[in-house]
């Protein structure tokens, strides 16, 4: 499990049917310091969250990330099935200036990439 975090936690900070609110300050916050959005994957077995919205100049884009890698681990921990929540959860709770291990999915090859958060003004 990710530290600091947990299960219920993850699932409050979701909108409805899972989505990740759009409409709070945090939640537009925590995507500028991704640079992205983060997405459930509609329909994947099991369960994955992936990346959407890459800003080309942000810190996804600077680390490698393209629009549909899917997130496999966040740092060591599982981020699909009933992990979902909390690694969307884990990735947008993190503080500015830290650095996450991910390993993505992108077509059939699995790639490892670290993302360092933007430092927010």
């Amino acid at each position: 499990m990710f530290r600091g975090c947990s299960h219920r936690q993850s699932v409050e900070s979701l909108g409805p049917r899972g989505t990740q609110r759009q409409d709070d300050d945090i939640g537009t916050r925590r995507t500028e310091q991704l640079g992205a959005r983060l997405v459930r994957v509609a329909g994947a077995a099991p369960e994955a969250v992936s990346f959407a919205a890459v800003e080309p100049d942000g810190a996804a884009a600077s680390a490698g990330v393209i629009e549909g890698d899917v997130v496999v681990t966040v740092d060591g921990a599982s981020a699909q099935g009933d992990y979902v929540g909390a690694a969307i959860s884990y990735l947008y709770t993190r503080p500015a200036g830290e650095r996450v291990r991910l390993l993505v999915r992108r077509g059939a090859n699995d790639e490892p990439i670290e993302l360092g958060l933007a430092l927010g003004e």
